[in-house]
C-alpha cells in the first residue's frame, strides 16, 4: 500500500459530499493527492471503513464518485492546530474514474507550478468550511410542529399537527423543509419520526433564520440539548432501536 504522506498534495477547498452508507454529509476537502484527499469536518468515518466520495472537478463540473478508505484522522483539539478532518486512500476505482482523477490532479499540479488559481464551483447550499460544532446529515425525516413553546410569539397551531420534512440535519439543529415558516425566535416543539421503526422524539427547537426565495423553509437550533439529549437524539438516527421517552420538564 503507497504512502499517501509522500506524494505531492495540493491544496484545493472542493465541495464533496461523504457518503457512508445511508447518511450523506456536505464538507469541502483540505487537499488533493494522486491517491487521495483529505476531508474537512469534525465527525470523521471509522478508520478502515469504505466510503463514497462526491466531488464535481473544476473546471467543467463534471461529478464523480471516488470509492475510498478512511486512513487517518487529524483530531480537533489536536495540538498543533491543523484543520480537524479525515484522510483517505482512493479505492477501487474503475478506470474510467481513474482517468478523470488523474487528469484532474495534473490539471491542479500544472496549474500550482505556474501559479494560476484553478475556477471551483460554488457549492449547491453554502457549506461550513469546517463543522466545528456538528456534522450536518443530508436526511430526509417526516416531522410535526406540534407546538410553540415561545410566549412572545402568540400563533395558534391548528387542530392537525403541522406536517413537514427535514432537508438536513445536525446535532445542533436543521433545516425544515416546509411551505410555512415562523418569526425568527420562535420557539417550536418538533417531533421527529424515525423512518424504519416510526419511532417518534420530542425536540424543543428555537427558529433562527428562514430561507432564501431558492429554499423553503426555516432553519432551527435545538433547545435547552444538553449531552444526553445529544446522545440520545444520536442514537435515535443511528439505530434502529426506537428511543427512550423524552423526560418531560
Amino acid at each position: 500500500m503507497m504512502d499517501q504522506r509522500r506524494e505531492p498534495r495540493y491544496k484545493m477547498q472542493l465541495p464533496a459530499m461523504l457518503v457512508r452508507g445511508k447518511k450523506a454529509a456536505q464538507m469541502l476537502t483540505e487537499d488533493v493527492s494522486y491517491h487521495g484527499l483529505f476531508l474537512r469536518t469534525d465527525s470523521p468515518p471509522s478508520m478502515r471503513q469504505l466510503i463514497e466520495v462526491r466531488l464535481q472537478l473544476p473546471p467543467t463540473g463534471e461529478e464523480v464518485a471516488l470509492h475510498a478508505m478512511a486512513m487517518h484522522t487529524v483530531k480537533p483539539d489536536n495540538q498543533f492546530k491543523r484543520t480537524p478532518g479525515v484522510g483517505v486512500q482512493l479505492y477501487g476505482l474503475d478506470k474510467q474514474v481513474q482517468t478523470k482523477w488523474t487528469e484532474f490532479i495534473r490539471l491542479v499540479q500544472t496549474a500550482e507550478e505556474a501559479k494560476t488559481p484553478i475556477a471551483v464551483l460554488a457549492a449547491a447550499r453554502p457549506t461550513e468550511p469546517v463543522r466545528r460544532q456538528h456534522e450536518r446529515l443530508e436526511l430526509d425525516l417526516p416531522i410535526e410542529i406540534a407546538g410553540i413553546d415561545d410566549d412572545d410569539f402568540p400563533i395558534e397551531i391548528e387542530t392537525d399537527r403541522l406536517q413537514a420534512r427535514t432537508a438536513d440535519i445536525s446535532l445542533g439543529g436543521m433545516w425544515v423543509d416546509s411551505a410555512f415558516d415562523f418569526p425568527i425566535g420562535t420557539l417550536l416543539r418538533i417531533q421527529v419520526v424515525h423512518p424504519d421503526t416510526k419511532a417518534t422524539l420530542m425536540l424543543s427547537a428555537r427558529v433562527t433564520r428562514n430561507g432564501p426565495a431558492r429554499r423553503r423553509g426555516f432553519a432551527v437550533e435545538f433547545d435547552h440539548f444538553d449531552r444526553d439529549k445529544q446522545k440520545e437524539f444520536f442514537n435515535f438516527l443511528d439505530s434502529d432501536a426506537a428511543p427512550a421517552k423524552p423526560k418531560k420538564k
